[in-house]
């Protein structure tokens, strides 16, 4: 509606002593209000009381601002009747007001009659005003969730509804509807007999390369990246459930020869993803990804293939892109600490250390790091082997610290055994409690204890 609201409308009803006065005051107070937003296209020539109708159509727009649906129900009814071609904005607020009211519905057979209504709406809306790429979008939005509750449901023409949609407004669709499409083709399509794999195959595709679009259009956009997100993982599901199994020798020769595009590689990463990851042309997506598109998903995914392939110098690299384009302590602290188990899996006890303090800064996974701080401290026996036993001793000391800082109890245990005895500590002139620093790469100062 473009009706801006009148003010203090009860005040003034209140102050009016006679019942026709107020009548009048109000519909006056209305009829000014809608000069501000009724439109001079509108069509009012069927209108017997056009004043009249102009406060009835102003009074009906305040309702809906309010969301008072079942109030404004009355008024919209009137408008469809009287006035069935006064503008196509009739058609939107009715659909506002018959919508809100199928959310708010309770009653199973009541709710099913406001769902119709929507339904129709968007056709009349339809059959007078054509705009038939926007109209049927918004219509995909409710006609899935609609019909696909009730048993007897028309399948074929719901799914010719979102097929329709997609070819009409491609990288534009209303991404839910993208899934609804998918789903119904899926599930429906492919068990009755009329979508075969090479349906499914073309249509994810399809569906694929309009997601994909969508991503780089809303980049930065969480709450519609999650749509897409969403989108896309029901799609993928759908997908690998209901297509015909395709060994990893099938989606090589489906995919291969374009694993340079990244629209392609995309599909590739999702195609095999959990089945055909030893399979080379994996590890060719995941990399034209990352070169072409990196983000914190692709970089963790692709991370973790270096690591389990033993490639740890990549691996790091890698997770530090990651941790660079992280948006968030968290997904930050959670690359560093990948990055410090590389660091002590390739034997750089300081460098593992470095990250591991990194990911404690950022305030989450503390406990995985100090432990792993503590696993580097354990294990530097030989690393610190010295003259000075009770020095030597003191990495354990260390070691038990950090993993205290974990709640590690078990690491305690192991370190604690290794304490300096009280006759060491006797012999090197020391005492339990003295500072004595470790030295060696821990360089750590603690407290003596004994075992």
């Amino acid at each position: 509606m473009r009706a801006e609201h009148t003010q203090s409308i009860i005040h003034q009803n209140k102050m009016l002593k006679s019942p026709m006065k107020s009548l009048l005051s109000l519909m006056l107070i209305l009829l000014m209000g809608s000069l501000s937003w009724a439109q001079n296209d509108y069509n009012w020539n069927e209108s017997k009381n056009k004043h009249g109708d102009l406060a009835r159509w102003s009074y009906a727009g305040q309702l809906i601002q309010a969301k008072r649906f079942a109030e404004a129900k009355t008024e919209i009814d009137y408008f469809l009747a009287e006035l069935p071609n006064l503008d196509e904005d009739l058609y939107k607020q009715a659909i506002t007001v018959y919508e809100g009211l199928e959310r708010d519905e309770k009653d199973p057979t009541k709710k099913t009659a406001f769902q119709d209504t929507v339904l129709n709406l968007y056709d009349k809306r339809l059959s007078l005003y054509n705009n038939e790429a926007y109209v049927l979008d918004r219509k995909g939005r409710v006609a899935f969730p609609y019909l696909t509750q009730r048993s007897n449901y028309d399948a074929e023409a719901l799914f010719q509804l979102y097929k329709r949609i997609i070819e009409l407004n491609g990288n534009n669709t209303y991404t839910y509807n993208i899934y609804y499409y998918y789903w119904l083709l899926a599930n429906v399509q492919k068990a009755q007999g009329k979508a075969t794999d090479e349906d499914l195959d073309a249509s994810y595709d399809l569906v694929t390369d309009i997601l994909n679009a969508q991503q780089q259009q809303y980049s930065g956009k969480a709450s519609k990246l999650k749509q897409i997100d969403y989108t896309r993982q029901q799609v993928n599901y759908y997908y690998k459930e209901k297509r015909s199994p395709m060994d990893c020798a099938t989606l090589g020769k489906r995919y291969g020869e374009e694993v340079n595009d990244l629209a392609t590689a995309k599909k590739i990463q999702s195609a095999m993803k959990s089945k055909c990851e030893d399979d080379a042309l994996y590890l060719q997506a995941l990399e034209t990804i990352f070169n072409q598109e990196p983000n914190t998903a692709i970089c963790q995914e692709l991370g973790v293939y270096y690591q389990k392939k033993g490639m740890y110098s990549k691996a790091i690299a890698v997770f530090n892109k990651g941790a660079e384009l992280s948006s968030s302590s968290q997904e930050k602290a959670g690359f560093n600490l990948s990055i410090a188990q590389l660091y002590q899996q390739k034997g750089d006890k300081n460098q593992a250390r470095v990250y591991a303090r990194q990911c404690i800064s950022q305030g989450y996974y503390t406990k995985e790091a100090y432990k792993l701080i503590g696993d580097l401290y354990l294990f530097s026996y030989n690393d610190c082997n010295g003259k000075d036993i009770v020095k030597t001793r003191s990495i354990y000391i260390a070691a038990y610290n950090m993993y205290e800082k974990a709640g590690n109890e078990e690491g305690m245990r192991k370190a604690e055994e290794q304490f300096p005895s009280a006759e060491e500590i006797f012999l090197q002139n020391k005492k339990v409690g003295d500072e004595v620093n470790t030295g060696c790469w821990i360089n750590e100062t603690v407290k003596l204890r004994k075992r």
